[in-house]
C-alpha cells in the first residue's frame, strides 16, 4: 500500500514537471517570435532611414561636383561625445580620362582646446588607428563618374596611451591618390596636411570632430 502511494506521488510530481516544462517552452516560443518581429520591424525602419540618408548625401555630392568640386565632403564637421561616432561621406570624381583606382587615407592632424590652444598630448599614432574607420581601397571609379566612400570617426576614451580624451576640436586629414601611379600604400604623410603633388587634386581635405 505504501509503495503504491509513493508511485502515485512520483507520477503526480512528474506530471507537474511536464506541465511546468510545457508552459516555459510555450512562453519561450512566444517571446522568441515577438523578438523576431521586433527585430524585423527595426531592421526595415533602419534600412529605410539609411537609404534616405544615402540618397540625400548622394544628391549633395552631385550638386558639389556640378559646381566644380572634384572631391567633396558635403558635411565635414560633427560634435561627438566620447564613446560615440559620426559618419561622413567622401565623394570622389574621376577626371583622369580613364577608369582608375584610388587609394584613400584618413589621418589625425592636430587638436585644439576651446581656447584654441593645441592639445600637445594628442598622439597621431594612437588616434589615427583607434578613431578613424574606413576602407583604404583601392576604390575603382569609371571615367567622369564618382563614388561616395564612407568614413566613420569614433571618439575613443583616450588621445594617447593612458591619456584621457580632452574637450576640443580634433582635425583629420583626408588624402587620395592614383593607385596605378603611386601604388597601394599612401605615397606621402597625410597627417602633416601639407599640399603635395602625389595627392589627387594636390589637395588635403578636412574632417573636424568637436568633443564637448
Amino acid at each position: 500500500m505504501g509503495k503504491h502511494r509513493r508511485q502515485t506521488h512520483h507520477s503526480k510530481r512528474g506530471f507537474e514537471l511536464s506541465i511546468g516544462f510545457l508552459v516555459i517552452l510555450i512562453l519561450t516560443i512566444v517571446i522568441f517570435a515577438g523578438s523576431l518581429f521586433f527585430l524585423r520591424q527595426f531592421y526595415t525602419t533602419t534600412e529605410e532611414f539609411r537609404d534616405e540618408i544615402d540618397r540625400d548625401t548622394e544628391s549633395q555630392i552631385q550638386a558639389l561636383i556640378r559646381d566644380g568640386s572634384i572631391v567633396a565632403i558635403p558635411i565635414n564637421k560633427a560634435s561627438v561625445p566620447p564613446g560615440k561616432g559620426a559618419s561622413f561621406w567622401v565623394g570622389i570624381q574621376n577626371v583622369l580620362d580613364e577608369e582608375k583606382q584610388f587609394g584613400m587615407v584618413v589621418a589625425f592632424s592636430k587638436a585644439f582646446t576651446q581656447l584654441e590652444e593645441q592639445i600637445l598630448e594628442a598622439d597621431p599614432s594612437y588616434i589615427s588607428p583607434n578613431w578613424a574607420l574606413y576602407s583604404e581601397g583601392p576604390h575603382t571609379i569609371k571615367n567622369n563618374d564618382f563614388k561616395a566612400i564612407p568614413v566613420r570617426i569614433v571618439v575613443d576614451s583616450n588621445i594617447a596611451q593612458g591619456v584621457p580624451v580632452k574637450k576640443g576640436t580634433y582635425a583629420f586629414n583626408v588624402c587620395l591618390w592614383d593607385v596605378a601611379q603611386y601604388g597601394a600604400s599612401a605615397p606621402g604623410d597625410c597627417s602633416s596636411g601639407s599640399q603635395n603633388d602625389v595627392w589627387y587634386t594636390r589637395k588635403v581635405y578636412k574632417i573636424f570632430i568637436e568633443v564637448p
